[in-house]
């Protein structure tokens, strides 16, 4: 599924690009009120300026939405590690019972066909 809405987004990508390529002409006005700047450009430049901030404003909250859950399966899985050490722990502790109580039972069986 993440494949297919790759591409797709790569695909609309394209499409958006392909537009504002196609329609060089068209020239847009960009004003900086702060510093009284005005830069005219076309409306490749700006589109595909507006594309690459939008690209990397959506790695870097992928990245920290990605770090924020490794963050919080880190512990889990050291809970879960630690778990079933326990559990093998408690198994073999049982089966050692277990092989104690069947010798015993042996040596009882024996005890008593010898009297």
């Amino acid at each position: 599924m993440k494949y297919i809405l790759g591409v797709l987004s790569l695909l609309l990508a394209g499409a958006v690009v392909v537009m504002a390529w196609n329609n060089p002409a068209a020239h847009i006005a960009l004003t900086v009120p702060f510093i009284k700047l005005t830069i005219f450009t076309n409306s490749f430049v700006y589109i595909v300026a507006i594309m690459v901030v939008g690209f990397c404003a959506g790695l870097l909250m992928g990245s920290a939405f990605a770090l924020n859950q490794k963050e919080k399966l880190s512990p889990y899985k050291r809970q879960v590690e630690k778990l079933s050490v326990m559990k093998d722990s408690n198994q073999s502790r049982v089966e050692v019972l277990e092989a104690k109580i069947k010798t015993l039972e042996t040596a009882l069986q024996q005890s008593l066909e010898n009297k």
